[in-house]
């Protein structure tokens, strides 16, 4: 049977070797318990059907190295969360103790602000950036992945920027 190695056919044959992809993560060191489970599971998706269309490899051999190529690629992807972990710049933008004690500050610049705000900016401000929670927790909190709460974080950082007097 010969198959196209095209994008279609990629993602068909990867939701048919679904133990593969699964047992790539195993080998890789995630479990369900990680809060990225779910994300990297799209990515072996993703990996198997991007390897698929650009290979010519068939059958067992095919299957071989697509497991390594997605062990390689969730362990690249976990590697750079750790890093990003690591080297956030939270600190950068919390807000300092003074301007949490002015009232000011919370009378008028914030609450100018807020109506601006989307109810997961408005979370963050809160949950993350004040009560210092974990993005990872509070994604979980929201139903949302650490990814997404990472960008609309970066969104809300210019917003207050002007605010802080950090532009």
């Amino acid at each position: 049977m010969n198959l196209e190695h095209d994008l279609t056919t990629g993602f068909t044959l990867a939701w048919k070797e679904q133990r593969l992809i699964f047992g790539a993560l195993k080998r890789a060191g995630v479990y369900r318990s990680n809060y990225l489970y779910e994300d990297l599971v799209q990515e072996g998706y993703l990996t198997y059907a991007l390897t698929w269309s650009n290979s010519h490899l068939t059958g067992e051999e095919f299957n071989h190295y697509v497991f390594q190529r997605i062990v390689w690629r969730t362990l690249d992807l976990l590697r750079h969360e750790r890093y990003r972990q690591e080297h956030s710049d939270v600190d950068e933008l919390m807000i300092s103790d003074e301007q949490v004690g002015e009232p000011l500050f919370w009378d008028v610049q914030v609450q100018e602000l807020l109506p601006q705000l989307t109810a997961v900016e408005q979370q963050i401000l809160f949950k993350h950036l004040l009560q210092e929670q974990k993005l990872s927790l509070l994604a979980i909190n929201l139903g949302v992945t650490p990814r997404y709460l990472r960008k609309v974080r970066t969104q809300l950082r210019e917003k207050l920027r002007p605010l802080l007097g950090r532009e």
